[in-house]
């Protein structure tokens, strides 16, 4: 039980001795947390590295897309409106 004691503690300083009884349900719960925020970083993480090189890795625009035709909602040609793409 040391390694829970000493998890406990490096979760947060308990001082009081009015919340005594408590503090195990409090270490779980900043488990929990800290866990929740832990797995979210490693999803994080792990997107920015799959996307690391970017550009490199986009799926290229068929003949058949919409796009390719200069359909736009706002009456705008995609193509012309950003010229270094027509090549595609």
């Amino acid at each position: 039980m040391k390694v829970w004691e000493v998890w406990k503690y490096s979760l947060g300083s308990f001082s009081d001795d009015r919340t005594k009884p408590y503090d195990n349900y409090v270490a779980g719960v900043r488990t929990i947390l800290f866990l929740s925020v832990l797995c979210t970083n490693i999803f994080i993480v792990s997107g920015v590295i799959r996307h690391w090189n970017g550009p490199a890795n986009q799926v290229d625009v068929g003949n058949d897309h919409p796009h390719r035709h200069g359909f736009s909602c706002d009456g705008v040609d995609p193509l012309e409106q950003y010229p270094s793409t027509a090549g595609r």
